[in-house]
């Protein structure tokens, strides 16, 4: 690994931009890595759907689509493979791929379907076996060393790519509905349920459907995911291995030997005496050696970073350390936190005006002083918005015509006096069915206001008047009502 041949600059980044950093490495060289990941898919796929569909019969969909889901794993090394050599100069072609996959697949392949299968941060610990061919315990430890503080991003990242990927595949069924002309939707439809094995045994049209549909969905989006993983492990060692400081003195081991030979050259023309005067022990000065270090501008920069951080003794000073968490993440969780708190105290403050209100309504309950609704199922209940003869102004705009006038004003006139005497529990939302339940359990009554709310009903929303003798027989007997103590 020659890091002087490195194609990306390399420097410490947050973890999402080492997944950034992935994702351009694969679009510079997205001819190579999506290449390499159709020579590795393509003839898996087409060799499971036969054997699915040769000896599931209706159940060859299902059967593949999980075969090929828990072999993703496999066609994952041909993309890294492309990647780690790309970032080195060196991309390979897709002939090479092709001839190196049998190894890869020989020598990881039991691992990968096995004890690794289930694993979410696969796409970061891939590259250790791949690329650093450690295994077993030797593995286990350089796993516990570079996942330290990247294991909970490159589980996100995988939870992420999953979420893209059925919404890749999702988007793709819809698209293919789109395609279908509405006149022939039903007979597609049926032509689909058949092909998929509704039917009792799955054809060869639906098999390659579904395959080429999960085949694009795949496509779309698992070697950006391997490329992302690639990146956060490269970003993991440049953290750890110091490869940005090894290649500034790489860079500044070549200056100095320029130097050297040109302080050579000048001494053994003034003359050796003076040179060994100057450095007695052949060596350059330290002084002016620290001085040409800061004059790299790798070293001899200031950059001013803003940066917030929550307010506790131990939080981490390195964006390496402790739980994970970038500064960027805590000022957002603090941003949260804050307006979680003052939702809920806006929450308790409007809980207590409520309980205060309800408990001074009780109170005055109580003491006699009964306050009602002063509108219900949308009509004024207010005693002071009702004349002082009820019933005989109701009976007075029925004989004037105005029946829903007349019974709007008896039915009001009933529901004050009924919450008044009786402090019924009605609601401002009531309806004329919550007002009759209630009376019913008030024990007010029950018969002549239900025959009130029907006649009020009818011609409320019905647009039905009910006949005189009904009418002015609900005036006569509400007056009773009306006028009883």
């Amino acid at each position: 690994m020659d890091l002087e041949q490195v194609a990306a600059v390399i420097r410490p980044r947050t973890p999402w931009e080492a997944v950034d950093l992935g994702f351009g490495l694969a679009r510079r060289e997205a001819r190579a890595v999506w290449g390499a990941w159709l020579v590795a898919a393509v003839p898996v796929h087409l060799v499971v759907w036969a054997l699915a569909y040769a000896a599931a019969g209706a159940a060859a969909p299902a059967l593949a689509l999980f075969a090929l889901w828990w072999l993703k794993p496999l066609f994952e090394r041909a993309p890294l493979l492309v990647l780690s050599r790309a970032l080195f100069g060196a991309t390979p072609r897709v002939r090479d791929v092709a001839r190196a996959l049998p190894r890869l697949w020989l020598r990881h392949g039991l691992a990968d379907l096995t004890l690794g299968r289930p694993g979410l941060s696969r796409s970061f610990t891939l590259p250790v076996t791949q690329l650093e061919g450690l295994t077993g315990r030797a593995r286990r430890r350089r796993m516990d060393l570079l996942a330290r503080t990247t294991r909970g991003r490159s589980e996100m990242l995988t939870t992420t790519c999953m979420v893209f990927e059925a919404g890749a595949a999702l988007a793709l069924f819809a698209l293919l509905a789109l395609l279908v002309p509405e006149e022939h939707t039903g007979a597609a439809r049926r032509a689909l349920a058949a092909a998929l094995g509704e039917g009792g045994e799955a054809s060869p049209a639906g098999c390659a459907l579904l395959g080429g549909l999960y085949l694009g969905a795949l496509t779309a989006v698992e070697p950006l995911y391997v490329a992302g993983g690639f990146g956060l492990y490269v970003n993991r060692r440049t953290h750890l291995e110091g490869w940005d400081i090894e290649l500034a003195f790489r860079r500044l081991a070549r200056r100095l030997s320029q130097l050297a030979v040109a302080v050579v050259l000048a001494a053994a023309c003034l003359g050796g005496a003076a040179w060994a005067q100057q450095t007695p022990t052949g060596r350059p000065d330290p002084q002016e050696a620290i001085q040409e270090i800061l004059r790299d501008p790798a070293f001899g920069r200031t950059e001013e970073r803003p940066v917030r951080r929550l307010r506790r003794a131990d939080v981490p000073e390195g964006p390496d350390e402790g739980a994970g968490f970038d500064p960027g993440a805590g000022a957002l969780l603090g941003e949260l936190l804050r307006a979680g708190a003052l939702v809920g105290l806006g929450l308790a403050v409007l809980a207590v005006i409520v309980y205060g209100a309800r408990r001074a309504q009780e109170a005055a309950r109580e003491e006699g002083g009964f306050l009602g609704p002063e509108v219900v199922a949308g009509l004024d209940v207010r005693p002071e918005s009702l004349p002082a003869d009820v019933a005989g102004a109701a009976r007075a705009r029925w004989l004037a015509g105005d029946a829903p006038g007349a019974l709007s004003l008896l039915y009001r006139g009933a529901l004050v006096c009924l919450i008044a005497r009786h402090r019924l529990a009605i609601g401002r939302g009531a309806t004329e069915g919550d007002c009759l339940a209630a009376v019913r359990a008030a024990g007010g009554p029950r018969e002549d206001f239900a025959e009130l709310t029907r006649a009020w009903q009818q011609v409320a929303y019905a647009g039905r008047r009910p006949t005189d003798a009904v009418a002015l027989g609900l005036c006569d007997r509400w007056a009773r009502h009306l006028e009883a103590p």
